[in-house]
């Protein structure tokens, strides 16, 4: 997952306030977004 859509990512769960409700709105799976996060979090985006 590249940078921007894992800021994409970082940003719907922010404004859903929710981690299911961002996967539900990106139309991914709760436990992908979850990953994005964290990989983002320690910083292996590519």
């Amino acid at each position: 997952m590249d940078v921007l859509n894992a800021m994409q990512v970082f940003v719907s769960v922010v404004e859903t306030g929710s981690f299911t409700n961002a996967a539900q709105s990106l139309h991914m799976h709760r436990p992908a977004v979850s990953k994005s996060i964290q990989l983002r979090m320690l910083g292996q985006c590519t």
